[in-house]
């Protein structure tokens, strides 16, 4: 029987021979079966003697199959034995035709493995025709070419050009071609699989349901899109071996990215989380994986017991890094301890107790994973413990100022750690940062903890507005802290804004009304810029000026104009000064606790019941919740108010005293110390009324005699002002005390008017000498009052260019450029005029509070006497001249005022300037037929194009608030916004009329990236906003439909031109009158629709032409950088061509063209403007100055009178009754 069945065996199995272990012995065997299939396809299966010796020539090969093993034909008269190979075997499938093909296979796949992943690729890449082409170019598959029945190859069209086809079905038919096919498949599957380190992508492919979901997948390992897929789903059945090759290695990728990313994921789990994980820890091993996170969660489920344990130590050894931080107890010994005796200073530390496996296992795998992890804790617990004092600070100091590990573990070493040497040289630093921070806070709390006395406040008062890091250091060695060479200048910024807030808290305690009464002036002093606390610091007089300030205008002149909370402080400030009017301290801070508003008469209410508190209203409870109740009723509020009983030390009932009561003591106690002082204030005989009811107000520590009254009066009448008056109480050792509230509630104009009222004081007499004494002085105060006023005449007259300074033009681009660069430039000269108006307004508002005192200094009667006439004819004289000079002076007041509010005003050119300065606003075109809508960035009115999208059909990119000449003031475009201008319009016209309409939309939008700067004929430099204008609904008719055959209104061409028209001036409005588009200062063009970019450019080249000539710009100004539009084709030899936009544009739509050039020209001249408006500002800056240099002392005078007494109020009285 022939063997054509055994060959067909052998060529199935002849994969084996790659098999072979032993890798030189595969060398050579696969060079025979190479050697072997070439011979084959060599010969002809149709000769039969050619086709045996092929497989005889060969012999040594085919012997190595079993199949093949005992053919000893293959020696004897083998090339005409039938018995051997025989060509007409009655099995078809064992032909020498198919054995050939099977040659041809079998010489294919059995190299597959050998090539490439481009060569697996091009083989599915192509269909049987191609592919046959395409192997027999590959030496790796032998010469199939010159296999028996092998044809040529056929070019055929392809979409790139012409592609090679060969038909030589005979030798590799479609069938076979499809089976090399499936084996490439495979092999590429199986490599992609095996590099794979993507565990998503092999995770898909095992648990893909359909063959889509298994292609999908596939192409994620990185199986290309152009091959053909050839394996089928499900990969359990259809290879077997694939799945399980996949399987192995999702599970190798998986563990091997939980153990290369579960660190990463311990150390970004945040404190609140790892602490969290206790429980997991703790857990049996089994239960690990459940505490943890997803992906970790699904990604432990198979991990062994030793690979648990080792993610358990990574977790560990973090945990206890952040526990050990902040456990309680002596942790010393725990981080001088070995790593063999470390798990048991962790037990001793946490006190733990062994359970029935013997204690947490994770905490022993912890500390063989990283023990250097686990002592950063237990060293960042000690260094944060430490306790605040001199010497921790000074071991803290030196090291912070250590500059390498050896000087670091030095400094530990004075803090009692012997165990240094687990610290590496790239850790070091880390560690120090705690030691910096603690250092720091130990510094604040120092500071903090300063006794308040004179020395230390000057001490706090140079930490607090030193200027420079040396300035800084030296101010902390005074407090006692050394060295300090550590402390950086962001450690200076830090430390001072901390301790700022307490600066301020001090110096409000010496008022009145503490810290604790003042929460809205408090946060508005921690809102301002940290130079401008700096600047209050320094002069702490200032925050007692600040905290009696009731108007606005007092209140910005220490906060700053734009200061938040200035409306808050206002009203706490004068809330809390109807408390400070009243006559027992106790009983103001008592009453204020209870939200309540006091009012004039409220206040004198109670002063009256406070003059008649004894000793009898303290001897019981009921009798204090009488006086309580009196108190209730003169404020309005009915008796047994719970809040009231709780503010004054009383139970809800008042049945009984609180057990913290301290109140009550305190009123009677300032009652007792106030005794002479009200006695004085009923019969003050020569004394000063008013004066002593400030005496009342004020907090004492002991007893205001009588004898300590009349020093008091002495001293106020031998004071020629306020501060000399203060100076003298402070001098004086019976009266110290009384300073710091003097201080607070005798402010210098009260000072002043109750002077006048003692300079007055003989006007109530009969003495003729003193009388014309007082007249006399008094008189030349209001002479003085009346020359002040009128130099400031002139200077009012120079303020009216003020009145001329339209907002619109403080919005120029140039002017707003040059009020940034320029930091002595308009904005500058405007805020010291700004300055200048608000000193002279002070000066008269003083003056008007002088003058009405005056006033009421004088008697409406006069005593009757020697002289009586002479008396009444000068005291009237004397009114008649004040109520002259009152009156003009409140004119003065109101023109001053009025260029106050105009300069630095709510709407002010100060907060114009600076809106625009910030970018707040901006000039839009806004043409005829157009809508201008500013849409913010997030805002869903219209979408962008999605990522990916075609590039914009054409865009025009340049280099960087009533409504005039078609242009409007909008929010200034930022990150994301946009400005959108839409076309919307209809017309009507013809005979018989029909309406047409045409939309269209472009869009604006701002480069984020700082200006570019361009230098600019003169010199100067400017810097161009970099702007976008892009196409996004080119025009189009709505309206009549476009008719079934695609017919358009020819009225469309005219909206066209009005559309790009408008989008070229729009493009314009952005430069700079004095930097025009040029070649050096282009405008770009992009796109990819060329009928868009040919109507732009077209509208472009037409404005630049007409507009106004300082704005003219000519071709060479439009730069096409990319698109399929040539602006060459437009022009001839001659200029335009006839057939171009250009000559359509003027030849056929004049009308239009013109609108928008009267709309370009009258933009150049709307800038123009704002730099003539400017000059005029500077013209009129300039003639201010001068005149204010012609009443320099007055006004320097008025200025440094405003800095140490504080603003004037905006509304002046009278502190004393006429």
């Amino acid at each position: 029987m022939a063997m054509n069945l055994e060959l067909s065996q052998a060529l199935q199995s002849i994969y084996q021979v790659a098999q072979d272990p032993d890798l030189s012995l595969r060398a050579i065997r696969e060079k025979m079966r190479d050697d072997a299939l070439d011979a084959i396809l060599r010969s002809d299966p149709g000769n039969a003697s050619e086709f045996r010796n092929a497989i005889i020539a060969h012999k040594d090969f085919w012997y190595l199959f079993h199949s093949m093993a005992n053919a000893k034909l293959m020696d004897q008269n083998a090339l005409d034995n039938t018995q051997f190979l025989d060509p007409n075997d009655l099995n078809p499938q064992v032909s020498f035709q198919k054995l050939h093909q099977m040659a041809a296979e079998q010489r294919v796949r059995s190299n597959l493995y050998k090539v490439d992943n481009n060569v697996l690729i091009g083989i599915l890449a192509n269909n049987p025709d191609e592919c046959r082409a395409y192997l027999a170019e590959k030496v790796e598959f032998g010469l199939l070419k010159e296999a028996k029945g092998w044809q040529p190859n056929v070019m055929v069209p392809g979409p790139t050009g012409p592609v090679p086809h060969n038909k030589s079905v005979a030798v590799l038919p479609d069938t076979t071609v499809k089976q090399i096919q499936e084996h490439a498949s495979q092999i590429l599957l199986s490599r992609l699989i095996a590099t794979s380190t993507d565990k998503v992508a092999l995770k898909q492919l095992l648990d893909a349901t359909s063959q889509d979901q298994l292609n999908r997948a596939m192409q994620a390992l990185g199986y290309p899109q152009s091959a053909s897929i050839h394996i089928t789903h499900p990969l359990t059945t259809s290879v077997p071996g694939i799945h399980n090759q996949a399987l192995e290695r999702e599970t190798e990728v998986r563990q091997a990215w939980v153990k290369e990313n579960f660190a990463t994921y311990v150390l970004n789990l945040s404190e609140e989380d790892l602490l969290a994980k206790k429980d997991t820890l703790e857990s049996k091993k089994q239960y690990f994986a459940e505490g943890l996170d997803e992906p970790f969660k699904s990604e432990c489920r198979d991990l062994s017991e030793e690979e648990i344990a080792e993610l358990r130590g990574i977790l560990g050894a973090r945990y206890l890094q952040v526990a050990l931080s902040i456990t309680g107890g002596d942790v010393l010994d725990a981080l001088n301890a070995s790593d063999d005796e470390l798990e048991d200073e962790i037990d001793n530390l946490w006190g733990t107790e062994e359970d029935q496996d013997g204690g947490y296992p994770y905490i022993e795998e912890a500390v063989a994973s990283n023990p250097a992890l686990i002592r950063q804790g237990i060293l960042q617990n000690l260094i944060q413990n430490l306790d605040t004092n001199p010497a921790n600070l000074k071991i803290l100091s030196e090291i912070n100022s250590a500059q390498n590990l050896e000087e670091f573990k030095t400094g530990l070493g004075k803090l009692g750690i012997t165990n240094v040497d687990w610290i590496e040289e790239e850790e070091w630093r880390a560690m120090q940062e705690w030691s910096h921070d603690q250092a720091l806070d130990m510094v604040q709390n120092q500071i903090l903890h300063l006794p308040n006395n004179p020395v230390n406040q000057g001490i706090l008062k140079e930490i607090n507005t030193a200027k420079n890091i040396e300035e800084f250091r030296a101010g902390l060695k005074k407090a006692g802290i050394d060295p300090v060479d550590w402390i950086t200048r962001a450690d200076k910024d830090d430390i001072q804004a901390v301790i700022r807030p307490h600066a301020f808290k001090i110096h409000l305690a010496q008022a009145q009304f503490g810290a604790e009464f003042r929460p809205e002036l408090l946060a508005a002093l921690d809102k301002l810029p940290p130079e401008r606390q700096a600047a209050l610091l320094e002069k702490p007089e200032q925050i007692r000026h600040l905290a009696n300030a009731k108007d606005a205008n007092a209140v910005k002149f220490y906060l700053g104009r734009d200061a938040e909370g200035i409306d808050e402080v206002v009203n706490e400030n004068v809330r809390l000064a109807g408390f400070q009017q009243l006559h027992n301290v106790p009983i103001a801070k008592a009453l204020e606790k209870t939200g309540f508003i006091l009012d004039k008469s409220k206040i004198t209410a109670l002063n009256d019941l406070i003059e008649t508190i004894g000793p009898n209203d303290f001897t019981s409870v009921k009798k204090y919740k009488d006086l309580v109740d009196d108190i209730s009723e003169k404020c309005g509020i009915p008796p047994g108010n719970a809040i009231v009983y709780d503010a004054f030390g009383l139970n809800p009932t008042g049945t009984a005293y609180l057990v913290d009561n301290d109140i009550t003591a305190s009123i009677k106690q300032q009652r007792e110390f106030n005794e002479e002082l009200h006695s004085a204030a009923l019969n003050p005989r020569d004394r000063n009324k008013e004066l002593i009811n400030i005496l009342l107000r004020i907090e004492k520590t002991a007893l205001v005699t009588d004898a300590n009254i009349a020093k008091i009066n002495d001293y106020f009448k031998s004071s020629k002002d306020l501060t000399t008056f203060i100076g003298k109480i402070g001098n004086d050792s019976t009266l110290k005390g009384l300073k710091a509230g003097m201080e607070h509630e005798l402010t210098a104009i009260a000072f002043n008017q109750l002077k006048i009222q003692s300079v007055a004081a003989p006007l109530r007499g009969t003495n003729m000498t003193a009388f014309n004494t007082a007249i006399s002085q008094m008189d030349d105060l209001v002479e003085t009052f009346n020359k002040k006023r009128e130099s400031f005449g002139d200077t009012a007259a120079k303020l009216q260019f003020v009145s001329d300074v339209n907002p619109v033009h403080l919005a120029a681009p140039q002017f707003i450029r040059e009020c940034k660069d320029d930091p002595n430039g308009m904005r500058a000269k405007f805020g010291d005029m700004a300055d200048k108006c608000d000193s002279i307004v002070d000066r008269l508002l003083r003056n008007q509070a002088l003058l009405e005192a005056q006033l009421a200094s004088i008697p409406k009667v006069i005593p009757r006497g020697p002289d009586e006439d002479e008396r009444w004819e000068q005291a009237n004289d004397l009114v008649d001249k004040i109520k002259q000079e009152l009156e003009e002076t409140k004119k003065s007041l109101a023109i001053f005022r009025d260029y106050q509010q105009k300069l630095s005003g709510p709407s002010g050119i100060l907060k114009t300037i600076d809106d625009n300065i910030a970018n707040k606003k901006n000039d839009y075109y806004e043409p005829a037929s157009f809508k201008a809508t500013i849409v913010k960035a997030g805002n869903t009115i219209t979408t962008s194009p999605p990522v990916g999208a075609p590039a914009h059909r054409a865009a025009a990119t340049i280099g960087t608030s009533s409504k005039v000449n078609n242009f409007l003031t909008g929010d200034r475009l930022g990150p994301g916004d946009k400005c959108e201008y839409e076309m919307d319009r209809p017309v009507t016209s013809g005979q018989p009329p029909t309406t047409f309409n045409a939309k269209g939309k472009f869009v604006e939008r701002h480069d984020t990236a700082p200006p570019a700067p361009s230098k600019l004929k003169d010199g100067q430099i400017t810097k161009q906003q970099q702007c976008t204008f892009v196409v996004e609904d080119p025009p189009h008719q709505t309206q009549p439909p476009v008719g079934p055959r695609g017919q358009l209104d020819p009225r469309l061409t005219d909206a066209k031109v009005n559309f790009y028209m408008g989008m070229a001036v729009a493009i314009l409005s952005r430069f700079d009158p004095k930097n025009p588009p040029s070649k050096d200062n282009p405008i770009r063009l992009n796109g990819t629709s060329e009928e868009d970019m040919r109507h732009l450019w077209t509208a472009l080249v037409i404005v630049g032409e007409k507009n106004a000539k300082n704005m003219r710009f000519g071709r060479d100004a439009i730069i096409v950088e990319s698109g399929p539009f040539n602006p060459a084709k437009e022009r001839g030899l001659l200029g335009f061509t006839k057939d171009s936009l250009y000559t359509k544009y003027k030849n056929d739509h004049s009308a239009a063209i013109n609108a928008k050039v009267t709309d370009a020209q009258g933009m150049v001249k709307k800038q123009t403007d704002h730099i003539d408006s400017v000059k005029g500002a500077e013209k009129g800056i300039d003639k201010f100055k001068k005149g204010i240099n012609e009443i320099k002392a007055t006004v320097d005078e008025a200025e440094k009178t405003r800095a140490e007494q504080g603003p004037a109020p905006e509304t002046p009285s009278v502190v004393f009754k006429p």
